[in-house]
C-alpha cells in the first residue's frame, strides 16, 4: 500500500512509532556518552538522556495524533461509532475530517480533510520515505 492510499494520519502514526526505535548504545560508546553527560546510572540502570528526550517527543506526537483522530466516511471505529462525516459545502468536499477541528455538532464531522495540526505535525517527518507534498499545511489566504 502506498502512502497516498493509506493517507497522512496512518502514515504519520507509523513514522512516530518507528522513528524513535533506538538501539542500546554499543559498549565502546558508553564511556564517551558518560563524559558527554548523555548517559548516567539511575537506580542501577543505564539512562540515555537523549533517548528519554526523544521518547518524550514521541509520546507528545502520539498524544497529538490521538487528539486529532481523522474520521473517514466508512470508519467503523467503536470509539467514534456515533459520529458521521458530513459533506462540507464549497471546495473542501472530502470523505474524511478531524474529529477535533472539524466537529460540526450532533456527532457530525465536516468532511474537510486533514486538519492543520496533523498537516503541521507531518512536516516534522517530511524527509521520511513516503511523505507526499500534498500533505503540507495549506496556505491560508484572505
Amino acid at each position: 500500500m502506498s502512502s497516498e492510499e493509506e493517507g497522512l494520519w496512518p502514515w504519520l502514526r507509523k513514522q512516530v512509532e518507528s522513528e524513535y526505535d533506538w538501539p542500546s548504545p554499543a559498549p565502546e560508546r558508553i564511556h564517551a556518552a558518560i563524559a558527554d553527560g548523555c548517559l548516567s546510572i539511575n537506580d542501577g540502570r543505564w539512562v540515555n538522556h537523549a533517548t528519554e528526550l526523544l521518547e518524550g517527543v514521541r509520546r507528545a506526537h502520539l498524544a497529538i495524533l490521538g487528539a486529532h483522530y481523522i474520521l473517514h466516511r466508512n470508519d467503523r471505529s467503536e470509539d467514534y461509532a456515533e459520529f458521521s462525516v458530513t459533506p462540507h459545502p464549497g471546495r473542501w468536499g472530502r470523505d474524511y475530517g478531524c474529529v477535533t477541528c472539524h466537529y460540526r455538532g450532533m456527532g457530525a464531522v465536516w468532511g474537510q480533510g486533514y486538519c492543520y495540526t496533523i498537516r503541521q505535525l507531518g512536516t516534522a517527518y517530511k524527509d521520511s520515505t513516503g511523505y507526499l507534498a500534498a500533505w503540507a499545511p495549506l496556505r491560508l489566504t484572505a
